[in-house]
């Protein structure tokens, strides 16, 4: 007797317990519908599909509406996806990230090593910030010459943030490539102008200098023309909203590279380089109209007047908003019916524009055409 009762107590306690499992399943499958979702290519639109929610909504990472564009189908061979979902330390992982196949050939394996260490690096971030959790998604962009894997994570702590990364590589070579190696161009400090003149344009909406470094920032290529570059989310700004990304239109950057045949320096102590103005603005974008009435040299673009100069004058004004006069090392001069002017006007006066000078004096200028 006591047998048969100590089994119907049993039965009263395991039953219950079976029940609760079974309600719970469906339950957690609701609260985490795409949790081991892998990337996907959707014959009907053409296109390979991402998961947005792989997590819950109010830690999933924000993706723009641009994110997603049409890749070749031979990327679905070539990257596969890791699974995550453990908790080690009080941090709950979740997520996937990718993995390269060996189907690209050997050098598969860095390219794997660089996304482990930068996952392993940013779980010990949200471990020393005793984060919560830190969710993972990733991107995949291709153009034949480059493929760039963006990693987003987000990671929840007082508050959450999403970071984002890339690692960009010659899927020909398997080749780590940064910035400059994509484009065959170091637009650094033609990219540092932009953003600086975002910040001056809008000022409540990012902090007060720029501070994020540029060489090292995520980035990828769409539409073999379109430079994304990708910031975490307060990088720019204290205003929350996932991260941020400015697209640069290639087809819009103007270079003109001129020798130390093609200018003079005047030699006053500081060996001023002085430059022809109208070459180097024509090739830039710019039109140079000599004013016969007011004896000024005009620069314009697209029927706008933004500059007027003086010959032997060390004013130069700048139409805009409001007008300014902004003075430069040296006065513009006219040599054999050419007008010169100092180099740093290409950086100082001329709006989005810098140069470069190499080891044999070659000057390189560099401007965006068509920034808003």
């Amino acid at each position: 007797m006591r047998r048969v009762g100590l089994c119907k107590r049993r039965s009263l306690i395991v039953i219950p317990l079976l029940l609760a499992c079974l309600l719970m399943t469906p339950m957690y499958a609701y609260a985490y519908p795409r949790r081991f979702s892998a990337v996907y290519y959707d014959a009907s639109v053409n296109s390979y599909m991402y998961p947005h929610d792989i997590a819950p909504d109010d830690e999933a990472p924000y993706v723009p509406d641009d994110y997603v564009y049409d890749m070749p189908a031979w990327q679905d061979d070539m990257v596969t996806t890791r699974l995550l979902g453990s908790r080690e330390e009080g941090l709950d992982i979740r997520g996937e990230v990718p993995e390269v196949t060996s189907e690209f050939g050997s050098a598969y394996t860095l390219v794997n090593e660089h996304i482990q260490n930068a996952i392993f690096a940013l779980i010990d971030d949200a471990r020393r910030v005793r984060a919560r959790s830190i969710t993972f998604q990733y991107r995949v962009y291709d153009t034949g010459n480059l493929v760039s894997i963006v990693v987003l994570s987000t990671v929840a702590s007082v508050t959450s943030r999403t970071s984002v990364l890339s690692i960009n590589f010659d899927p020909n070579t398997g080749r780590m490539m940064s910035l400059t190696d994509a484009i065959d161009l170091d637009i650094t400090p033609l990219t540092e102008q932009i953003l600086t003149d975002k910040i001056r344009r809008n000022p409540e909406s990012y902090y007060a200098a720029l501070t994020a470094p540029l060489e090292g920032q995520a980035f990828f290529l769409s539409d073999y023309s379109r430079l994304h570059l990708l910031f975490d989310e307060f990088q720019l700004s204290s205003i929350p909203g996932g991260i941020y990304s400015i697209v640069l239109e290639l087809d819009n950057i103007k270079l003109v590279t001129i020798s130390h045949d093609d200018y003079w320096i005047k030699l006053d102590g500081y060996n001023l380089k002085m430059i022809p103005l109208r070459y180097i603005c024509q090739q830039l974008g710019y039109d140079v109209i000599w004013n016969s009435v007011s004896r000024l040299a005009e620069v314009w673009r697209r029927g706008q007047l933004l500059i007027e100069i003086e010959p032997d004058v060390n004013t130069y004004i700048i139409h805009g908003l409001q007008q300014q006069r902004r003075s430069l090392e040296a006065a513009p001069e006219i040599k054999r019916g050419v007008l010169y002017v100092p180099v740093t006007f290409f950086d100082q006066i001329l709006s989005l524009t810098t140069y470069t000078i190499d080891d044999q004096g070659n000057i390189t200028f560099l401007a965006y055409s068509n920034f808003s």
